[in-house]
């Protein structure tokens, strides 16, 4: 198989996972197997390579796909490096490099600071409105930068999903907090209780218009579905819908950790005799238990769906039904497409 290859000692013995140019390393039909992938590209040690360590290693990839001998006597361990950080930092669709902090990489240490900001204890509305606005200002920037390349975003449409995700975020900070003021009142307890969840309420809401409206023109002109040997059979706007609501249902599950579990940790560590006489340390513990949230959040939601996700024929449009491989002729009952994060 041209792309395989098994590194050997000296002694014949394979060492590391037989590399693989477009299989995953790990299995994508599972769930531990995709998030052992995300664990890859999200890692954040991936920001400290530099443009010249990326482009040798997609250098070092591009030569082992043309047979080159210098690179595919490297080792599988050294390979599946190379193309992890690629694929960590490069765009899948573009082959150039994203933006350090807008690349997936960055995604969970830009994290606690928001969170940290939204959980501030004693943070007035404009300390809210302004942490809504700088994480829906990151979430569009990372979604443009992160888009597939089939709905290329025009100035005026990234101007409007701006719009969207800021004003969905701050309407419903705003609305809800007002809500919940005449909760606390008539209801104390439980409307305290519920003011915790505002940020999250307010994000899922905003980061789900955000990601609608950035990657509308994908629902509008369909993305590129191809079949298992990557042969490509135009652009499908099932595909791409399928895609989208998939990472809706992702960006929800990601911030079920994230936003809830440190409020309520933080309210249960208030009433502890250790914060009432140590108070500064409410900072660090709160730091913590929202880098905690992150991983725990993130990284498993990401995995619930595979990023080359697949979809039947059948579901697709008529023009994607009894088309054959280009080369055995077999009729194509499963299409491929990138669905994005």
């Amino acid at each position: 198989h041209i792309h395989t290859l098994s590194a050997m000692t000296k002694d014949g013995e394979v060492v590391g996972e037989p590399f693989d140019l477009t299989e995953a390393r790990y299995d994508q039909t599972t769930f531990v197997g995709r998030l052992e992938r995300i664990c890859d590209l999200f890692n954040p040690l991936q920001l400290l390579a530099s443009e010249e360590e990326i482009a040798e290693a997609q250098k070092v990839l591009s030569d082992y796909k043309l047979g080159d001998a210098t690179a595919r006597a490297k080792s599988s361990d050294e390979l599946w490096a190379a193309r992890a950080l690629v694929e960590a930092r490069v765009h899948p669709d573009t082959g150039v490099p994203v933006p350090r902090l807008l690349c997936f990489a960055a995604y969970a240490p830009m994290q606690p600071p928001l969170i940290i900001g939204l959980m501030w204890p004693g943070a007035g509305m404009a300390s809210a409105l302004f942490w809504q606005w700088y994480n829906q200002s990151f979430n569009v920037a990372v979604n443009y930068a992160n888009r597939n390349e089939a709905g290329t975003l025009t100035d005026t449409q990234l101007a409007i999903a701006y719009g969207a995700g800021v004003s969905t975020a701050v309407g419903s900070t705003f609305g809800f907090a007002k809500l919940t003021d005449r909760m606390v009142k008539k209801y104390p307890s439980g409307g305290g209780v519920l003011k915790m969840f505002i940020p999250f309420i307010s994000i899922v809401a905003a980061g789900t218009v955000t990601l609608v409206v950035v990657r509308q023109g994908e629902l509008a002109n369909g993305v590129a579905v191809s079949d298992a040997d990557g042969n490509v059979y135009g652009d499908s706007k099932v595909a791409a819908q399928t895609g989208i609501g998939q990472c809706a249902i992702a960006r929800v599950l990601w911030n079920i950790p994230v936003l809830i579990m440190p409020p309520l940790v933080m309210a249960r560590m208030r009433r502890t005799a250790f914060l009432k006489s140590n108070p500064k340390m409410e900072l660090p513990i709160l730091t913590l238990t929202a880098t905690a949230a992150v991983v725990m959040g993130i990284y498993p939601a990401q995995a619930v769906f595979a990023q080359r996700a697949s979809i039947q024929a059948s579901q697709l449009e008529p023009q994607f039904q009894n088309r054959r491989h280009p080369t055995t002729n077999e009729l194509i009952q499963t299409y491929w497409f990138n669905k994005g994060l």
